[in-house]
């Protein structure tokens, strides 16, 4: 209602009705009236009473637009969404013809999963304007997020080939659903609330292996809103603070490291928050490029390098809205998987989609320790293997965030190293214990020790297994990964998978890479 917001907006200015009244030259009855709601203000009064109390015309857009009044109450009220189930998968191998198995095979490697998520989620922020994504992924992560923005009517989009446009359309005010889908969302937190005064957010879910704290998301939405926390419905509600003409700075450190989620959650906020911006702590992970990229043709704000880990956003007097595009990368973490995936086939293989621009030097140096040359063919790669595999690189390799080889490939690259006996020591320095994929992968005789720091050790791997039609449990992405690495390496004939979908999360394009290695899958709840 506008008159509460217009009341609650004197309030925090310290103006009496009187002082209004005197200053737009009007009766205080008036402003009360105004206030509870009992006649409607015009036009020209509306626009002299914001500008007095420094009030944005994009603010009271928000509330004369604003449908209902969302209170710490609302929570109570809220049902849970509709969060994708869990879906299993029976694969079988498939006789192959010899001249199927020789010709030339062409893999595509999709636009980057991370970077795609990041960006669309942008999509909030964009205030009606389109944003047209080129080479999209076709991984649940990304799509469940499309799924969730149409199902509540906070955008509407069209596709074509791998391409979408998307526009936002309704302001959303409650995330929570899409909180249990993407841990990504969380990044939305603090724009969200500024534009629109308060916002329902939950704790990120859509990650079945670790718990994701967002301690340093909370306190990035400190600096412009307070929030509480109801532990029965484990609902937080936020609520914008009065800002006016300050500059901030955000902190994008964590334990040391720097957080990418943690930079969405504080750039997202220059769509709105017109003042300077500070943000300290860039990752050089490149989805920082490009949401730096999609900020500056989005809108008329400008980033300037302070460091190359710290950015300044200069102060505009309005923020302009435009239409933007962007093209995505090629997801290093599906290259690598699938150069590992058709190792015993790897030259008769044709990866589409990828520059070798766009492949991070710490990639370019683990396949020349794999022994492979790289070959450029317009848009495409092809490997020559060249050598033995350097298997001293190996002895100890360390995993991360960039410009290491990302800890996403932690499961996939002990799985390799294993099943070819090749003696290594992994260590993983942002998830500690991640594990589950080892019991699965023993079933098939390639073996992992986990040392006391967490680390993951190689062993020998077992020379006879039992061959007969096992479950197999993919509890999270990369782990599932590697175990369907294992299944393709010896050769089984039949598997059950449970959770086939969260391999669906990273990998939307792993059916058809199957079924190019001669396994067909059929799906059952």
């Amino acid at each position: 209602m506008i008159g509460d917001f217009l009341k609650q907006r004197r309030l925090a200015m310290g103006f009496t009705q009187e002082f209004v009244a005197n200053q737009l030259k009007l009766s205080r009855q008036a402003i009360s009236n105004w206030e509870n709601g009992s006649r409607d203000i015009n036009v020209k009064d509306l626009i002299a009473y914001a500008k007095l109390l420094e009030i944005s015309f994009e603010d009271l857009e928000v509330s004369l637009n604003q449908p209902s009044a969302l209170t710490k109450e609302s929570i109570s009220k809220i049902t849970d969404g509709v969060v994708p189930k869990h879906f299993n998968l029976k694969l079988q191998r498939q006789e192959q013809t010899e001249a199927t198995s020789t010709q030339k095979l062409h893999v595509k490697i999709e636009g980057d999963k991370v970077i795609g998520v990041h960006i669309l989620l942008s999509c909030l922020f964009l205030n009606k304007n389109k944003l047209i994504i080129r080479n999209c992924p076709t991984a649940f992560d990304f799509l469940n997020i499309l799924y969730e923005f149409g199902k509540n009517e906070w955008s509407d989009s069209f596709t074509y080939e791998d391409t979408i446009e998307v526009s936002s359309k309704r302001m959303p005010t409650d995330i929570t659903s899409l909180n249990k889908i993407s841990r990504a969302s969380i990044g939305t937190i603090t724009a969200l609330t500024y534009r629109y005064h308060h916002l329902l957010f939950a704790f990120p879910g859509g990650d079945d292996f670790c718990f994701r704290p967002i301690d340093l998301h909370l306190d990035i939405l400190s600096t412009v809103a307070s929030y509480t926390y109801q532990e029965k419905n484990k609902i937080f509600y936020s609520e914008k603070n009065d800002l006016l003409n300050k500059n901030i700075s955000l902190n994008c450190y964590a334990d040391g490291s720097k957080s990418v989620g943690a930079f969405f959650n504080a750039i997202s906020l220059a769509y709105f928050y017109p003042n300077e911006i500070k943000i300290n702590g860039l990752s050089p992970d490149p989805t920082v490029s490009y949401l730096i990229s999609l900020l500056e043709s989005a809108t008329n704000r400008t980033v300037q390098y302070l460091s190359p880990d710290k950015i300044l956003i200069p102060k505009v007097d309005s923020i302009e809205m435009k239409n933007t595009e962007i093209t995505l990368p090629p997801d290093m973490t599906m290259f690598v998987s699938y150069v590992l995936l058709f190792w015993d086939e790897l030259e008769n293989i044709i990866f589409d989609n990828v520059f070798i621009r766009d492949i991070p030097q710490s990639y370019i140096d683990l396949f020349t320790k794999l022994g492979l040359n790289i070959i450029e063919d317009k848009h495409t790669i092809q490997f020559k293997k060249t050598s033995q595999i350097e298997s001293e690189y190996f002895e100890f390799l360390r995993l991360g965030a960039a410009p290491f080889i990302t800890s996403d490939l932690g499961p996939i690259l002990s799985e390799f190293l294993a099943f070819h006996n090749i003696s290594s020591i992994l260590f993983d320095e942002v998830f500690i214990q991640r594990t589950n994929h080892i019991a699965e992968l023993h079933k098939l005789g390639i073996r992992i020790k986990v040392l006391s720091n967490g680390a993951l050790k190689t062993q020998d791997k077992l020379s006879d297994i039992d061959t007969t039609l096992k479950m197999y449990h993919l509890n999270d992405t990369c782990a599932g990964m590697a175990i369907l690495m294992g299944i393709i390496q010896v050769h089984l004939d039949k598997v059950m998978l449970s959770n086939f979908d969260t391999v669906l999360h990273g990998f939307g394009n792993i059916q058809k890479v199957l079924s190019s290695l001669g396994y067909k899958g059929e799906i059952y709840g």
